[in-house]
Formats: C-alpha cells, structure tokens, sequence
C-alpha cells in the first residue's frame, strides 16, 4: 500500500518556522552578529573554536581558521550548480537559488511510498512506517518492468527492455565511443527528451560511470571483466534494475558490482524467511546489454558479510582485490571509512566517494589523511602488514587531494538550513587512492 513520505507533525514544524519568520521573530543578526562561513556567533568563532586541537581519540579537529575559509569558499560552486540543473526545463529556482524537485514529483505524480511509485518509492520520515524495509521490491520474485518501475510516459523512459528494443517500437542505443561529460550529452545519445525527470533517480548510476571514468576504467578496448565494490548502500536497493544502464554506458565490459552496506544488511536478514525471492539468489540483479549497443552485462551482488566493509583482517581484500572500490554520499571521516582508507592505500586498489557537499569533503579529507597513520596504530594493531602495504600509508599526503563537480549530480543546490555551501546528492568527487599512483605502487 502506498504511504505519503511526510507526517503531519513534520509538516507543522516547517509551518510553524514560517509563521516565526513572517512575526518577525527570529534572532536580530545586528545584535548577534554571525560568521557567514561557519554560521556561528563571530566571538565563538574567532576564540573556542579557532585553533586545531587533538581529540582524546587522537584525531585531529580542525579549528575555524582553516575551516571558515573552505566554507566561504565553497559557495563559489552555486552557479555552477545551477548551471548543470538548467539544462532541464523542469528545474525552477526558489528565490534562495535553490531547487525543490519534490514538488515537480508530486506533481508527476512520482513522489510517495510503497511498490505503487516503482523506482520512485522513498522511505517515510517522522516515524509514519517504521518497517519499511530498504529494496523491499527484491522480495518479490521478479523484477518490475521498465513500465511499472519508471512510471513515466514511453517517451521519457531510458528503456533497456529486450522485447521493446525487438519489437522495434523502442531502439537499443548506439555503442558509447567517447565518454559523456553532462547530461544533455547523455539525453541524446538515450535518445530521452530533456523533459523527461529520469535524471533525477540515473544520478546514481551515471555517478558510477563517472567515477570509473575519473579512475580510468570507463574504457577498454578488449573484452574484459570489472569488479567492484560499492560501499554505504542503502537507498539505491529500492531501484536497482535502473543500474542495467552501466552496461550501455560501459561497453565490452562484464562488470560485477558488489553491494556493502547496513540497507544490504537488513535486506538480507529479511530474505532469509524467503528463499525464492530476488535477494536470495546469487545475483539479485543481472542483465545484458544488447550487441548492437555494445554487449556490456551486468551482475549486482548483496554482500554478505555484514554491515561493515572490513573488519580486522586484510586477508580477503589480499586474495581478490577488487578492481575499485565507489562509495556514494559519504562523510569519509566516520569511523568504518578510515579502515577502508587505509585498506586501499596499502593495497592500492583505486578508491572514489562522492559526498552532498564540498566543505565536508575539505574538512574531512584533510583530517582523515593527517590521522591515518595514528589510525593504522589505534584501529588496526593487530593486523600485520608487509613493508610495501605500511609504506603506502605512510606515503599519503594530506595536501595531494582535489574535489571537483561532478557532471552526473543530482540536479541542485538542494534546499538546505544553514549557509555551508551548495549541496546535492552525489554533488562532489574526491579521488582517496588513484589507480597506478606511482607514490603507492611499490
């Protein structure tokens, strides 16, 4: 049954917001005046939290010398963003400058809860369905058709059904040669409208492509096979079937993707209780790409080893490295990234993340890159590491990082609370380990 996705108690806390703003009634910025970096009261700001300092744990925290200017900075990114969400006629700026594209869904009639919005489904705040379970689709025994889970008119799908593509009514696309760097570029080759909302769930996949792309592993020329591991998954499990346009995107490929994450955790348990449903099976999504548009095929694995990546022990990742490892949405400096920051730099397999916003990547990067030989000694004591694998820790330079925009975001800037900066899902790209880094592969 479908679920609206807000409850009313969420909605009266907005309304209430806006009945303060039009009394007037919110804090006089002249009386208290704020850093426009931090958002902070300027004395606070400029004394308490000034300085770097050390963390009981041993990490460094960052003070807001450094971190005021990253946000200052930041904003510089809002036209830019804007930029790659006008080149669709369904993005309207709020007077903030921001998109609200819920409202365009609603409208579509592609903005609710339960297997009714297909590919759209989201899960419920403020506790209206509190057993919703993330990928609840892969329960069933088939999966939906291109139809039912884009609910959209035919001419704004991004087809990859067989039958559509025999029967002549919908044509396979051309084989990808050089690789796409915007939306529009992709619009015409998938032969979509640019009024078609599609882009608005195929950031996902598109953001995969690109991050292969910024690895170097988007093209080849002979036949090969792709592994990879995809860190963090939660939301993407309630649309997985839209991930088949990796193989039109990534031609000549054979590509397992690997699933980690608590919402591939949770899916499996609830699988258990059904053993002929898509989670259990080997492969919970597969699907081949048509010759004629490049062959590429997909397999999409649930993990089973938990909600974490790793654990204590580097012996598996040691015997069948992945050809990368992708993580969408992240903050790299909570505690499971920093074992696998430092798993892909001793073994050097190519690791990339997008995050929402920039200032999250700047703080976080930096203070992860500076405290990871400290996390090497504090989270992996234990673990025993030949020569080659410590050096490349020890190698790591907190300054060699660059995040830049990624072409496939989510159109944006997103509505937001506080001034840090224009975000949107899968808005930035931060390369941790690069595939062939001369610096780690000793």
């Amino acid at each position: 049954m479908a679920a609206t996705v807000h409850g009313r108690e969420h909605a009266e806390v907005f309304e209430e917001a806006m009945r303060e703003m039009e009394r007037n009634e919110w804090a006089d910025m002249a009386l208290y005046p704020v850093c426009h970096g931090c958002m902070k009261q300027v004395v606070e700001c400029a004394t308490v939290d000034w300085l770097d300092r050390v963390l009981p744990d041993g990490k460094i925290k960052e003070g807001h010398r450094t971190q005021c200017k990253d946000y200052q900075n930041c904003a510089a990114d809002g036209p830019e963003m804007t930029r790659i969400s006008n080149q669709f006629p369904w993005t309207h700026p709020q007077a903030d400058g921001t998109f609200n594209l819920d409202v365009l869904r609603v409208w579509m009639k592609i903005y609710g809860s339960g297997r009714e919005y297909g590919y759209w489904t989201e899960k419920p705040c403020c506790g209206n369905h509190p057993k919703y379970t993330r990928g609840f689709l892969l329960l069933e025994e088939d999966h939906l058709t291109d139809k039912e889970g884009w609910k959209l008119s035919e001419n704004l799908i991004p087809w990859l059904d067989h039958e559509a593509f025999r029967k002549g009514s919908i044509s396979a696309p051309d084989p990808l040669l050089l690789p796409l760097h915007n939306w529009l570029d992709y619009y015409r080759w998938r032969s979509l409208p640019p009024s078609s909302p599609a882009a608005l769930r195929l950031h996902f996949p598109l953001t995969i492509y690109r991050l292969l792309h910024v690895l170097g592993l988007d093209r080849t020329s002979d036949r090969r096979h792709l592994k990879v591991h995809l860190l963090g998954v939660d939301e993407i499990l309630d649309f997985l079937p839209i991930f088949g346009e990796l193989t039109l995107l990534l031609p000549n490929t054979d590509l397992d993707l690997v699933l980690f994450g608590p919402g591939v955790s949770a899916l499996r348990e609830e699988a258990s209780y059904r053993p002929y449903c898509l989670a259990s099976r080997p492969f919970a999504y597969t699907y081949r790409a048509p010759k004629a548009a490049g062959g590429g095929s997909i397999r999409i694995e649930l993990a089973r080893s938990g909600p974490n990546y790793l654990g204590h022990d580097l012996g598996p990742l040691r015997s069948e490295k992945p050809d990368a490892i992708l993580a969408m949405n992240v903050n790299p400096t909570e505690d499971p990234w920093y074992a696998v920051v430092l798993a892909s730099r001793a073994l050097a397999i190519p690791f990339a993340i997008t995050s929402t916003i920039k200032t999250a990547l700047f703080i976080g990067i930096r203070t992860l890159f500076s405290s990871l030989s400290l996390a090497r000694v504090t989270l992996w004591q234990a673990v025993k590491m030949s020569y080659p694998e410590q050096r490349r820790i020890d190698a790591t330079n907190v300054n060699e990082f660059a995040i830049e925009l990624n072409p496939f975001m989510h159109p944006g800037p997103e509505p937001r609370s506080i001034s840090n900066g224009p975000s949107s899902s899968n808005a930035y790209i931060l390369v941790i380990t690069r595939r062939g880094d001369p610096k780690i592969d000793v």
